[in-house]
């Protein structure tokens, strides 16, 4: 996906200067599990399923007030 690109543009950026960038490194890390487990074509909020999916709970949804 585009932003686990960027996530990787952006961590390969900060390593060739010696800059740590742990949140980076873990956010693209996460990117790379949920890509792994068949988020690969969802959007953004498809992180949250596939963390919601490893921890065993429902997955979170709002809902509409009428």
């Amino acid at each position: 996906t585009l932003a686990h690109k960027d996530m990787s543009l952006i961590v390969n950026a900060a390593n060739a200067v010696n800059a740590p960038v742990p949140l980076a490194a873990s956010v693209r890390e996460s990117m790379s599990m949920a890509k792994a487990s068949g988020y690969a074509e969802r959007d953004f909020s498809a992180q949250l399923d596939h963390w919601c999916e490893r921890a065993g709970v429902q997955k979170a949804r709002f809902r509409k007030e009428s």
